[in-house]
């Protein structure tokens, strides 16, 4: 049987489509199909993804209606055992095929977008998605979904060896080897890279304070992926794109 930490419980919350999974006294029960637990909520009271071990016990009814849902898992402090190492392994290689087919299924979406393609195009997005929903799956499983905080650390942390190590070996080995767009290319990611880590860098700040970011509307070149925090500037620095190019987020 499953070991949920209660960090991993916390993912299993009933929001948006996921499961939503509560433990009591060790155990964990899947509440995913009662109509008492709809998206993760019980009477305003508690939320799935939880332990409410203390909470039934000043609760109007006893545990005993916790009987009737499945148990999926036990809860434990910590683990005491890593997952099997081919097993990982084998995750982080479907999450990185699912992650690379959810790009590659859209991108290729906008391409039949041009081409006047519209069914194309949306039968292309959906599977994306789909894709997504795995990689999610393997993510989790890895125990690598976390809080905003220490979400914001890996993608400071991933940002950051992007523009240090990554990209400037990339560019090296480009111009050694005189491939100009492979270098363009990089050149493109790495500026972008830098506005990148320092917009989550603001954004770990807030959420330390258990804050939202307080941010403007950010512009993207659709061209390099130059990023701008407020109002984009009359021409891309990077690649000269005109500012109405620029998408809104």
């Amino acid at each position: 049987m499953r070991a949920f930490t209660r960090e991993e419980l916390s993912h299993y919350d009933g929001r948006d489509g996921r499961p939503a999974y509560v433990a009591y006294e060790g155990k964990v029960y899947d509440v995913t199909d009662s109509f008492l637990w709809r998206d993760g909520r019980h009477q305003a009271l508690h939320r799935a993804g939880a332990d409410l071990t203390e909470a039934l016990r000043t609760a109007p009814h006893g545990p005993e209606l916790l009987a009737r849902f499945p148990v999926v898992g036990v809860l434990v402090e910590k683990k005491e055992e890593r997952m099997r190492k081919m097993t990982e392994e084998n995750l982080k290689a479907a999450f990185a095929g699912q992650s690379q087919a959810h790009m590659r299924y859209l991108i290729f979406a906008e391409v039949a977008e041009r081409e006047g393609k519209p069914n194309l195009a949306r039968l292309f997005r959906a599977i994306a998605y789909a894709e997504q929903v795995h990689a999610t799956n393997h993510y989790r499983e890895l125990g690598m979904i976390r809080d905003s905080p220490a979400n914001l650390d890996v993608a400071i942390a991933g940002e950051t060896y992007e523009v240090e190590e990554m990209y400037p070996a990339f560019i090296a080995v480009a111009e050694l080897q005189k491939e100009e767009g492979a270098k363009r290319a990089f050149h493109f990611a790495i500026e972008a890279e830098k506005i990148h880590a320092e917009l989550y860098k603001k954004a770990k700040a807030a959420a330390e304070k258990g804050a939202d970011v307080a941010i403007k509307t950010i512009y993207i070149c659709p061209v390099c992926g130059h990023t701008v925090e407020g109002e984009p500037p009359a021409r891309c620095p990077i690649c000269g794109a005109p500012k109405e190019k620029y998408k809104a987020f």
